[in-house]
């Protein structure tokens, strides 16, 4: 790994997922960290940090350019990169919201990061800006295919607004990761593991396609690689396991470890995205803001193989998975039963 040239960090989503993880992270190798969280109640774990020394400050990245102004000025005195983790996820909701939080935020903090004389800029974009298609061994360069919920087009938007902007007073570059889990995964797995449990278990097309898990305990090394390598700026790196793993064997494995017998499901793909047209038209019709069981994103997700190339990261970032799909999901899995039960 290059050598250490940033001290003074300022971190957005510091109370969300991978951000929880980038921070405490951060703080472990030394870094002085300032660590931004946008829910009213801040997470025990960010809490736990900023008595060890990590600064939090809570600021809604979304709120109005008027309030944001002087806030962000604020919040950037003395940083010399940013890591900006935030952002809205999900597959249900409409354009504007998803533009808001995750186009506009990024463009209004990386230009207030570029004028308080921030160095480097480090966006956490996502995998699913690829569309979904064939994909076996994708690079950065593709292929794309189109893209059909406001998450895809509003991160791909914000990416390519950040990698623009490289060379502009600013260094910049963005990180993909795929399918991130670990412990704290309350948005995805936890979700996934809570429907298993109460008897939504099966495979959609036979579960044949493969998926591209990526621990985020990796996802937090390979961005920090990107803050501290030079090489790495004006680049796309995506980032995964780099292990070939079908959904089959991925969710068999989860309903093991949740201790659930083995599913008998099997839903044709014909059929689902039959069912999820009719269900986002019904939803849609009678303006429900709650996404429904099955979208056509959920089905596309694992109607086609979804495995990525990370030479690019490996080459460039010297980044390399430590842990694999399996002993990631048992982390999770681990996590997910000890909440469950309080302890």
């Amino acid at each position: 790994m290059s050598e250490r040239t940033f001290d003074r960090v300022l971190l957005t989503g510091a109370s969300g997922f991978i951000g929880g993880h980038l921070a405490a992270e951060l703080a472990r190798r030394g870094y002085r960290v300032r660590a931004l969280y946008r829910r009213e109640k801040i997470p025990e774990e960010l809490a736990q940090l900023n008595k060890q020394g990590v600064e939090t400050v809570r600021l809604d990245l979304a709120a109005s350019a008027e309030i944001l102004a002087g806030e962000l000025q604020k919040a950037l005195e003395g940083i010399e990169a940013v890591f900006h983790v935030a952002a809205l996820a999900g597959d249900w909701g409409p354009l504007d919201r998803y533009t808001r939080q995750n186009f506009d935020a990024t463009v209004t903090l990386l230009e207030a990061a570029r004028l308080s004389g921030c160095r480097k800029f480090v966006f956490t974009s996502s995998i699913a800006v690829h569309g979904f298609g064939p994909h076996n061994e994708s690079t950065e360069d593709g292929p794309y295919y189109p893209l059909i919920v406001p998450y895809q087009t509003t991160k791909k938007m914000a990416e390519e607004f950040v990698i623009r902007q490289n060379g502009q007073g600013i260094a910049t570059t963005a990180i993909r990761p795929g399918n991130v889990l670990g412990p704290r995964d309350t948005s995805v797995s936890f979700l996934l593991f809570d429907a298993m449990e109460h008897g939504l278990r099966g495979n959609i097309g036979g579960g044949k396609s493969l998926t591209c898990p990526v621990f985020v305990g990796d996802v937090v090394d390979a961005q920090i690689r990107a803050l501290e390598n030079p090489a790495a700026d004006g680049l796309i790196f995506n980032v995964t396991s780099g292990e070939k793993v079908t959904w089959a064997e991925y969710l068999a494995y989860a309903g093991e470890l949740l201790g659930l017998p083995p599913p008998k499901l099997n839903l044709p793909l014909w059929l689902a995205r039959s069912i999820a047209v009719s269900l986002e038209s019904f939803y849609r019709l009678f303006s429900i803001k709650s996404a429904p069981t099955l979208t056509r994103y959920r089905v596309n997700h694992v109607a086609y193989d979804y495995s990525f190339s990370i030479e690019r990261a490996r080459r460039v970032l010297g980044y390399e998975p430590t842990v694999g799909w399996r002993k990631a999901l048992e982390l999770t899995a681990k996590d997910y039963l000890r909440r469950r039960s309080g302890r």
